[in-house]
């Protein structure tokens, strides 16, 4: 048997001993494999032996990946498919590589289309997709932008299954991130009166593409096929992935683009943040000056308007690298805003939509710098939605009536105040906004607080000038329940903001406003008016229900061996698979104590791996005597082997008291709701999801919570289906090549 039939075969054993489906096979590994790595797997390669070829070099910038082979590999010197598609497909068999890279294949440092590869050819320009009527005039009038967001779902020929391209991190992809920003960019650049060439769906609203997924979240190559474009576009290169990089450029090139933007976001090992733009020295020649002008436009904003200390990695030149700008026939760049694996500041801030607005707007403004022209502050517009409220009690026409006093707006809508009360039993008025949101996405509410002038109120008889400093606003979202305290006195004709929610089809969306303050009694008023949802994103993942696992969780496989512990980090390439210094310098082996701890107390060892990575990034690269020290996110700081024992213990112990008195001693039960400390209502689902929330109190960021960075029980969630951890621990690593590309 040939060496790379063999290693198929091994990867597939491994492949259907950790149950790998679509979703897991898009999954990251912890680390990306070094360069090293892939040039002594390709040089073991048959396809390079037995021509005596070698690999001249391996190197990565960016997303990118260029392997260079010596001309041995090219007998005749002329280009052959079927080599660099077995090499790819072996090379992604073995490490995954479509998951982490763009992969750029060259022979002699000469692109594979110096040796024949062929270009398509398109001899009739086509007519553009558009959907939507063109703003008339602007500074861009009859510039043709192409917007290129990067991966996106699709047809994975070697699993047979449709995949996204690149893998989630603390909630977000950048196969729907990419796609939710450039829906940000194509309504920037529309204010200005351009002409936006989509080159993926951006429309949340279209029907669902033939992966059976929604449209938008699809790649271009499938976008191609469903505009019935010339199969030469949409089938240029050796694999479907490789394809739909490709389509991107290619469809540029076909509807006549002035300009080709992509936008992707990093992931490397998780220690790297910030901004790089890269344009090709084989392109066009106006591309250095647009990848100066966006890059530049988008640090200065971002310093100037978010964070001042935002990193700039640059300006980068790429030497046919990366396709997707290389085969473009314009000036054309390609940005990596940020890395989603830094789970702060980075991928804090792409959960912000203050920060995607942010950046679309940077990015057209870049693009009127480079075409040198005055392009005015236009706010992005998306669906709104404005509520007026349903009172209880019903207004009546008289003060006394019903306890509302009505005023008109300067919107031309009333606005209603009602007198505050001190405590629960008195409370009696309420306002509510019930709106029918067009789809499932993020909302930004807003509520608008209309200036009066002082109340001469009669039921009871007072006059009162101020609206409460204490408004309490309960918003009801896919996430639960978030309560929002606001200041209403100091405001007057204007909309604060009350925060950014997940809404979908399974929860009824509203915000009641009490008149419950903590102000003594009848000493405010409460001002309700409109409320307005701004439709601001959809990163294409619905926050779910607490049902994340199963009943018996925490204490499933308690007994696993060690060295099935060791097998998963080793799987991993986790420097914890073997022995290292604790935060106290004493040597530990982190295996044998999550085992030992795992045993002891009869704790799930995978819960305890996935709180690991939730608190510290431990999984994903190598812990530092501050990370290990806070393993476990347990106060006070000890170390590794203390946190390890001590979560497994608590874990054990709110166990214990939940199945003897139906409560843990912190005050969870299973059904019941609970505020966590960062501000979100639950209610878990099983006696599982409520231990994992006595253990962490905390709900997390991407699930809602208020805490910046805070992982919290979503967080060990998202840290244990990322990890395959949902899966038995391995009981076997099969490979002929551990020493090359197992850590």
């Amino acid at each position: 048997m040939k060496r790379s039939a063999i290693i198929l075969l091994s990867f597939a054993i491994l492949a259907a001993a950790l149950g790998f489906s679509n979703q897991s096979a898009a999954t990251q590994t912890a680390l990306p494999p070094d360069t090293a790595q892939i040039a002594a797997y390709l040089n073991s390669h048959p396809l390079l032996t037995e021509t005596s070829a070698e690999v001249l070099s391996v190197t990565n910038q960016g997303e990118a990946l260029v392997i260079d082979i010596s001309q041995a590999l090219l007998p005749a010197g002329e280009y052959d498919e079927t080599i660099f598609t077995q090499l790819h497909a072996d090379l992604n068999q073995v490490f995954g590589i479509d998951q982490i890279f763009l992969t750029t294949y060259k022979i002699e440092g000469k692109p594979l289309e110096d040796w024949g590869r062929p270009l398509p050819e398109v001899s009739v320009q086509l007519d553009l997709p558009i959907d939507r009527d063109l703003i008339p005039s602007g500074p861009l009038n009859g510039v043709k932008i192409a917007l290129n967001p990067g991966h996106g779902i699709y047809w994975n020929e070697y699993w047979s299954l449709w995949m996204y391209q690149r893998a989630e991190f603390w909630g977000i992809r950048e196969d729907t991130l990419n796609a939710e920003i450039m829906r940000y960019v194509q309504a920037a650049l529309f204010n200005q009166g351009a002409t936006v060439i989509q080159l993926r769906e951006l429309d949340l609203n279209a029907s669902f593409g033939i992966s059976g997924y929604p449209a938008w979240y699809e790649g271009s190559r499938e976008y191609a096929i469903a505009l019935g474009l010339p199969s030469s576009i949409y089938d240029g290169s050796d694999t479907n992935y490789n394809s739909d990089i490709r389509a991107r450029p290619y469809m540029a090139n076909a509807y006549g683009a002035d300009i080709l933007i992509g936008l992707h976001n990093n992931g490397w090992d998780g220690t790297f943040s910030g901004t790089e733009t890269y344009w090709d020295t084989d392109n066009h020649p106006g591309s250095q000056a647009l990848a100066n002008a966006v890059h530049n436009s988008l640090i200065d904003t971002i310093r100037t308007e978010y964070d001042s200390s935002w990193v700039n990695r640059g300006i980068k030149a790429s030497d046919s690298n990366y396709g997707e700008i290389n085969y473009a026939q314009m000036p054309a760049i390609l940005i990596e805003l940020a890395f989603m694996d830094r789970q702060f500041p980075d991928n804090a801030y792409l959960h912000d939509e203050g920060f995607k607005l942010l950046a679309a707007n940077a990015i057209t403004q870049g693009v009127c710098d480079y075409l040198g022209v005055t392009c005015g502050n236009t706010p992005i517009t998306l669906p709104q939605v404005v509520e007026v409220p349903v009172l209880t009690p019903a207004f009546g026409m008289g003060m006394c009536d019903s306890g509302w006093y009505r005023y008109p707006t300067e919107r031309g809508q009333y606005a209603y105040l009602a007198l505050n009360t001190a405590t629960a039993a008195e409370s009696t008025h309420r306002a509510r906004w019930v709106p029918t949101l067009p789809i499932s996405g993020e909302y930004k509410i807003e509520a608008f607080i209309p200036a009066h002038n002082a109340i001469n109120w009669q039921c009871p008889t007072k006059t009162i000038s101020d609206d409460t400093s204490q408004a309490r606003y309960a918003i009801r979202h896919a996430n639960g329940l978030t309560i929002q305290w606001v200041n209403q006195a100091p405001l007057s004709n204007a909309w604060v903001d009350l925060g950014v929610y997940h809404f979908n089809d399974d929860t009824v969306a509203s915000v009641t406003l009490s008149d419950l303050t903590l102000e003594p009694e009848q000493t405010t008023t409460i001002n309700a008016s409109a409320v307005r949802f701004t439709l601001v994103g959809n990163a294409g993942k619905e926050f779910p229900n607490t049902e994340w696992v199963s009943e018996n969780w925490l204490t499933d496989g308690a007994m696993a061996p060690i060295s099935r512990i060791r097998n998963f980090l080793t799987l991993h390439k986790s420097c914890l698979a073997a022995p290292i210094s604790d935060a106290d310098g004493t040597k530990i082996d982190i295996p044998t104590l999550i085992g030992a701890a795992a045993q002891t107390h009869t704790i799930n060892p995978r819960v305890l791996l996935a709180i690991m990575q939730a608190e510290q990034n431990a999984l994903a690269r190598c812990p530092d005597q501050t990370a290990l020290a806070n393993l476990m996110g347990l106060s006070p700081a000890t170390t590794a082997r203390q946190q390890i024992n001590d979560a497994a213990q608590m874990l054990r112990e709110a166990q214990d008291a939940l199945t003897t008195s139906g409560t843990t001693s912190r005050g969870w039960i299973t059904g019941a709701p609970m505020l966590t400390l960062d501000g979100i209502s639950v209610i878990p689902a099983n006696d599982a999801v409520t231990l994992l929330f006595d253990y962490t109190q905390m709900a997390g960021e991407i699930w809602g919570g208020n805490i910046p960075g805070e992982a919290g029980a979503y967080g060990v969630y998202a840290a244990y289906d990322t990890y395959l951890l949902n899966a038995p621990l391995p009981a076997q690593i099969y490979t002929l090549y551990e020493p090359i590309f197992f850590r």
